[in-house]
């Protein structure tokens, strides 16, 4: 047992370790490997500098902070022929029952458990800064792996990197594996991408961060005003206007006046980063860069920054695209430049 002080190596806790309770703060400098036995702290802190690898065993909260400052992987790992670490899944689980409960990981979180969650992860935060990974990789009729991330209760996963993070879940439903509360506070332009179909049961808390979701979804709508909170700009509040007066928003990643119409808000007032209007490239004349209704030598200049990479805070027109290629570039600047000496 560790009494005191920073562990400066890896640690195996397993059945030869014994369990371990925390009697105060403790560090361990490199890798954490929880492979049988219970680790409890106890309402204690516990701060691992490398990963954490799960693979079996009991992980208990008990009103502490678990740190993470590299991957927390619920996963065997192992070496395959060419000394490449794999990983498979864990007999471990995590609990978190207590409102004090706090796990913090700083890298990629990854739950691959044989055992279902359900009453397991009732309370508490999961703070996670990678990404976000549910998997369900068991070939067994007797494993509850499909329910290994069951969130209930007012357990809450707060996404809160500072750069794009990405959210998968193998086995998501309202009756399998699903967030209870997610909120996110990462505000970088990449923001959160849903790579999968997910499910929250409670509250979606996305604080008007971007997030791009996948058509199999499903969000709740936690004030009850009829608006789902994907689409819900204060989704703990219900709106304060007629829902005549309700406006339809899309999120305007360029400030040109047009949005995107995969990512909607209905809002009683405008709201900055939105707009009212749609794209549609019936809107604006083939070359038309800028998305000013003229085509000219500015829209030429524009094209050729464009090809050139210098341009990445121009508006990059669809429309424009002359020869339907995806991108625009030296066709679309001669097709300006002829187009304006015929005038």
């Amino acid at each position: 047992m560790i009494s005191q002080g920073n562990w400066k190596y890896d640690l195996i806790l397993d059945s030869l370790s014994g369990d371990w309770t925390l009697q105060q703060d403790q560090v361990v400098d490199q890798n954490l490997y929880l492979a049988s036995s219970t680790l409890d702290l106890n309402g204690k802190t516990l701060t691992v500098k490398g990963d954490l690898i799960h693979s079996g065993g009991t992980l208990t909260v008990t009103g502490g902070t678990l740190v993470v400052d590299g991957d927390y992987r619920i996963q065997t790992a192992s070496t395959d022929a060419q000394g490449a670490t794999t990983y498979k899944y864990s007999s471990g689980t995590l609990n978190m029952t207590n409102s004090a409960d706090n796990v913090l990981v700083h890298g990629n979180f990854v739950m691959d458990s044989y055992y279902g969650h359900g009453a397991l992860l009732t309370s508490g935060t999961l703070e996670v800064k990678g990404d976000f990974t549910q998997k369900s990789t068991v070939s067994s009729s007797t494993a509850k792996d499909y329910i290994n991330f069951q969130a209930t209760g007012t357990h809450r996963v707060l996404l809160s990197g500072t750069a794009k993070q990405t959210v998968s879940f193998s086995t998501a439903s309202c009756n399998r594996s699903h967030f209870n509360i997610l909120e996110i506070t990462n505000d970088t332009n990449a923001g959160i991408l849903f790579s999968t179909g997910v499910v929250i049961t409670q509250l979606f808390n996305h604080h008007l961060n971007d997030f791009t979701i996948s058509s199999s979804s499903q969000f709740p709508d936690y004030d009850l005003d009829e608006i789902l909170d994907h689409n819900d700009p204060d989704p703990l509040n219900t709106y304060t206007c007629d829902h005549e007066s309700l406006k339809t928003l899309y999120r305007d990643f360029d400030n040109d006046g047009y949005g995107d119409s995969s990512r909607i808000m209905y809002s009683c007032t405008s709201l900055e980063g939105y707009a009212e209007n749609i794209y549609s490239s019936s809107k604006f004349e083939a070359g038309d860069i800028n998305c000013d209704n003229e085509v000219n030598m500015v829209d030429s200049v524009l094209a050729l920054k464009l090809l050139s990479g210098k341009g990445a805070d121009i508006h990059d027109n669809r429309a424009a695209d002359m020869n339907k290629d995806g991108k625009i570039g030296i066709e679309e600047a001669v097709h300006i430049i002829n187009l304006n000496k015929n005038r």
